[in-house]
């Protein structure tokens, strides 16, 4: 079997958890608060989306051009995502807190959102070690 199918399951079962928490986390909310999260976060989606876009042209045009060795870049483009995921949780809590969702539901979100995390780097860690 490919080594490297051991790297993309954590990656799934990661996945598969965090959504599966992000459900049972949606059942502490009614109807206005989840409509409100819609709104909540529309800008950073927006922004995300952005971000995301311009780590793909960096990292592509690194590919290209070979500003820097792939390795570095694959080193710092992982370490920029898990960054900006760090932030967007830490952001996310607060949005949520100064709005006064539920605590529950912030509590497990923030466990989905590490979840996510925690799946990205040990596929980073399985890309280095397998790679």
């Amino acid at each position: 079997m490919d080594p490297l199918i051991y790297v993309f399951v954590p990656v799934f079962i990661a996945i598969i958890a965090s959504r599966t928490i992000t459900e049972r986390a949606n059942k502490h909310l009614d109807q206005e608060q989840k409509a409100g999260l819609v709104d909540l976060f529309s800008e950073m989606r927006t922004q995300g989306v952005w971000i995301i876009v311009g780590l793909i042209v960096v990292f592509f045009a690194n590919m290209k051009f070979k500003f820097i060795p792939a390795n570095i870049a694959l080193s710092v483009y992982f370490f920029v995502l898990v960054a900006y995921m760090i932030l967007l949780g830490t952001r996310s809590n607060k949005i949520l807190r100064e709005n006064n969702y539920p605590r529950e539901y912030i509590k497990m979100y923030l466990l989905a959102s590490s979840i996510r995390l925690a799946g990205i780097l040990a596929m980073v860690a399985g890309l280095m070690y397998f790679g």
